[in-house]
């Protein structure tokens, strides 16, 4: 099972001594970007709150929740945070979950005010804040608020860091987001619930070279990248994104348990870039699918669930 992290800010190193797109306008106090949500936001049954964290019309992040089927050997309840836009870049401030096989989910650190989130940190393109499995409850955020870190790509191609107040139920079933900021200096770490001033530190990546830690999309490390399928369970319509680092011939499809073709998302050229297919799953049964990706010289899988 997974462990329940505790961040290692108090490693010299790193510590400092002393569902809809929100439409909020920040408040700028010297070099911190600052946003009260209010009404406090909620994430449930496969709603998000979406973060536009700089205004541009691009999500940056999700906050997710879902509910489970019950039963031994089941995902009940989970709370995460994700990647909405540049995977091998925006993430969650966190640390491996050894319990998932994919090594671009982690376990988010649960941190506390004063804590500092910035380049020297791993972050992930999910992070889980709060799962109950078969009956038992994981990760630190279930059932309480706390501060969650993040990185993310601005508009100007700069990475900045930010941080987020949520709160988990204890069900994992739940998510709520309260305020956030993020450093307009890029660069530069922030402390986690600072709403004004700038922490004027900055520091030399230590968890890979500046791609999402341990992050098999990285886009620098291959001419594609697929993203993990959001929302996933999913009961309605699902988003699939991916990645080509240069022009080429992509096929896009979804296969049943039994690996029999059920849908055809792309099939032709793509441009150079991020890219992002619908898929309704309405009319598909309730189970596990695989939704792969075929280009000229590479290619990627990630499993889906239908669940109604």
């Amino acid at each position: 099972m997974p462990p329940v992290p505790t961040l290692p800010a108090r490693i010299a190193s790193y510590s400092v001594a002393a569902g809809a797109t929100l439409a909020l306008a920040p408040a700028a106090d010297a070099q911190v970007v600052y946003t009260d949500v209010d009404p406090d936001q909620v994430a449930q049954d496969l709603t998000p709150a979406a973060l536009d964290l700089d205004g541009d019309g691009t999500v940056d992040l999700d906050l997710w929740a879902f509910a489970g089927p019950p039963g031994t050997g089941t995902t009940q309840g989970r709370v995460y945070m994700e990647a909405n836009t540049f995977f091998g870049t925006n993430g969650v401030f966190g640390v491996d979950a050894p319990i998932n096989q994919n090594a671009s989910v982690g376990s988010a650190y649960k941190l506390d005010e004063g804590d500092e989130i910035g380049a020297a940190g791993c972050f992930y393109q999910i992070g889980v804040l709060a799962s109950v499995y078969s009956s038992i409850g994981y990760y630190p955020f279930r059932g309480d608020e706390g501060y969650v870190g993040f990185r993310f790509k601005a508009a100007t191609g700069a990475i900045h860091y930010g941080w987020a107040r949520v709160s988990a139920s204890a069900d994992a079933t739940r998510g709520t987001l309260l305020e956030y900021a993020y450093e307009s200096t890029p660069g530069v770490s922030i402390l986690a619930g600072a709403t004004s001033g700038t922490s004027g530190i900055t520091r030399e990546p230590s968890c890979g070279t500046g791609e999402t830690a341990a992050d098999p999309d990285a886009p620098a490390a291959r001419e594609l990248a697929l993203a993990p399928v959001i929302p996933n369970p999913v009961a309605g319509r699902a988003r699939v994104g991916l990645e080509v680092g240069r022009a080429q011939a992509v096929r896009v499809e979804v296969f049943d348990a039994l690996g029999r073709g059920v849908a055809v998302l792309h099939d032709g050229p793509l441009a150079a870039g991020e890219h992002s297919f619908g898929l309704d799953v309405a009319a598909l049964p309730v189970g596990v699918y695989a939704v792969r990706v075929t280009a000229e010289a590479a290619s990627a899988t990630r499993t889906l669930t239908v669940a109604r």
